[in-house]
């Protein structure tokens, strides 16, 4: 693809963009929000395109709140949400990378593999173990029910949950405070491509 071939479908999609980003600052105002926060790494796409629809800071005569980004990864804040860490991925609601090694689910979990070993070998799986289907891998359960298990995974999403939490206050969050989250979220197929917004 040539690069005008790239500028035309960059002219193609920022109507898309474009009316994202008048629908986040709409319910900003609507919602007498303070602060907006654009997280990496699409954000930083998105919080360009707001700056160069908003540049003065208003709206149709109303005021925009201010606008910055927010360094986050999955890595970062992953572990930091999880309530009960192995209770959340048992359940299936927080069962990320499916389809990838196990590892990968580990590490989600803000959990070193070298550091369980023992559990490890006790559920009969190893990190580059791929799982598929885990609701229907004994294996997994075993591994999530395993008090090693779940030690680590609670001491890591406490630390990473102070860490987050550490960080969001340097950036001027507060607990009376109202803040909007601006995230684009993609999964892995073309049917459940989304652009969300939410409150902190």
């Amino acid at each position: 693809m040539c690069s005008s071939d790239l500028f035309l479908a960059g002219v193609d999609a920022a109507p898309l963009f474009i009316g994202f980003a008048l629908f986040v600052v709409e319910n900003a105002i609507r919602s007498r929000l303070q602060r907006l926060y654009f997280l990496t790494r699409e954000g930083v796409f998105l919080h360009r395109v707001h700056q160069s629809l908003f540049p003065k800071g208003v709206h149709k005569g109303l005021t925009v709140p201010e606008a910055s980004l927010l360094y986050v990864s999955r890595a970062s804040t992953q572990p930091a949400a999880f309530q009960k860490p192995t209770s959340d991925v048992l359940d299936l609601k927080r069962w990320p990378y499916r389809g990838h090694a196990l590892g990968a689910l580990l590490a989600a979990m803000g959990i070193d593999g070298k550091d369980v070993t023992a559990a490890l070998t006790r559920a009969r799986l190893a990190l580059g173990d791929v799982i598929a289907h885990p609701s229907e891998d004994d294996r997994v359960r075993k591994l999530l029910l395993d008090d090693e298990i779940i030690h680590a995974a609670e001491v890591a999403s406490s630390s990473r949950c102070r860490d987050v939490t550490a960080y969001i206050r340097e950036e001027g969050v507060e607990d009376a405070g109202r803040y909007g989250v601006i995230d684009i979220g993609w999964r892995g197929d073309r049917k459940s491509t989304r652009l969300n917004s939410s409150h902190l």
